[in-house]
């Protein structure tokens, strides 16, 4: 043990601190494909601007038809009121009445 603490003193002797040095200069490499890329975003940006409706029609939503979430979007653009109305609709049509007496769930509530 004591061979042990002598070896580790004997290493820290031999430690001479230093003054920090300035690191190597790293040359400077320049993104080529920056450029391009920004061309390509501004390009993809213009043309769905450019290609975007400014205002759609809310679609008629049928008896039975899913309602997606783009027609979704064109309802609340139109009247959030429409939207709401639509969805009470749908609902009703696609969940079970719960309240009627001979429903499954009507059977339940009654025990």
């Amino acid at each position: 043990m004591k061979q042990d603490l002598e070896h580790v003193e004997a290493l820290l002797r031999q430690f001479r601190p230093r003054a920090p040095g300035v690191l190597p200069a790293q040359p400077h490499r320049t993104a080529w494909w920056v450029v391009p890329a920004a061309v390509a975003a501004l390009a993809v940006l213009a043309a769905s601007v450019r290609f975007m409706p400014m205002s759609a029609p809310a679609p008629a939503v049928g008896i039975g038809q899913a309602l997606t979430l783009r027609e979704m979007r064109a309802l609340v653009d139109a009247d959030p009121a429409t939207l709401d109305q639509t969805l009470l609709e749908l609902s009703r049509r696609a969940l079970p009445d719960v309240e009627a007496p001979d429903s499954a769930l009507g059977q339940f509530a009654r025990r």
